[in-house]
């Protein structure tokens, strides 16, 4: 089991680049990846982000990269001076008509400065730069994904003791509903004489009265369900696999069980312990939302 949430930063020291990478995630209902790099890689973000959903499956998960002292990088800066003068005669233009007085900066409007890759050797360097870097981030992402394996421990834990707190209530509830009919017959004998004094009822028609009332309370079928689909949530938390999503549909069955047990019986102590399970069960719900 592996957590939504985790963090991972390292730096490694690359041909003179202090290079810098940061991975975190927090909870999401599905892998939604966004990578921050510098510009002269952005034709690897497919590549790294195919690196992270290999481990990574759900999540709203964050990668950012930093590139320090990254002189080695072959970069020739080349001023576009013929889209410039196009830009000022317009400029010109613009405050003259208007009258204005400040002038704009030209080498903040787009594709005044260029950069190029011309030569070979240069776009050669660039990629084995690449090959280094790639490492890095698959050394990142086994460290963010060994954090999340720690914090799914936990989780496990949490999840196993509100299961187990679960199957004893269970218990509870199905040790009450073999005395159903013998409280109804009790019930049942105790309205009437209130009603009805001394006069004599049979004692057939009582229990026949008290049965039909057990059989429409009878949550036999319900809590053998509610054991089977707990019994299937233990197998799935052993799982090496992201399970978040079937845990997640397993509790909503749980859910409806344990409801339908709560409205078949109106005995104080059953309800009681019906409303407990609900507790327990809407804990591990909620530890579920930070599960892979």
């Amino acid at each position: 089991m592996k957590s939504m949430t985790g963090y991972s930063s390292k730096k490694f020291d690359l041909e003179q680049s202090m290079v810098t990478i940061d991975i975190r995630s927090v909870n999401n209902r599905y892998l939604d990846l966004f990578v921050r790099l510098p510009k002269e890689f952005c034709q690897h973000e497919d590549n790294i982000k195919k690196l992270v959903s290999s481990k990574i499956k759900r999540g709203k998960v964050s990668l950012f990269i930093n590139i320090e002292n990254s002189g080695k990088l072959p970069f020739r800066i080349i001023p576009n001076t013929a889209l410039a003068s196009e830009y000022s005669k317009a400029i010109e233009q613009i405050y003259t008509e208007l009258n204005m007085g400040s002038k704009v900066n030209l080498a903040d409007f787009p594709g005044i400065i260029l950069e190029s890759l011309d030569k070979k050797e240069d776009v050669e360097s660039i990629e084995t730069f690449w090959k280094q870097l790639e490492s890095c981030i698959i050394d990142t992402v086994e460290s963010f994904d060994e954090f999340r394996k720690i914090e799914g421990k936990f989780l496990l834990e949490e999840i196993t003791r509100n299961l187990n707190l679960t199957t004893e209530l269970l218990n509870k509830v199905e040790e009450a509903s073999r005395d159903l009919i013998p409280k109804y017959r009790e019930n049942l004998t105790k309205k009437i004489k209130e009603l009805i004094g001394d006069a004599v009822v049979s004692e057939d028609r009582i229990l026949s009265e008290a049965a039909i009332c057990a059989e429409k309370a009878d949550v036999s079928e319900e809590i053998t369900r509610l054991k089977s689909h707990i019994e299937t949530f233990r197998q799935m938390i052993k799982k090496d696999e992201p399970i978040g999503k079937k845990m997640d549909f397993m509790i909503q069955e749980m859910n409806r069980e344990i409801n339908t047990i709560g409205s078949k019986t109106n005995d104080i102590s059953v309800s009681e312990v019906v409303v407990n399970m609900k507790y327990e069960i809407e804990k591990v719900r909620e530890q579920l939302q930070n599960v892979e």
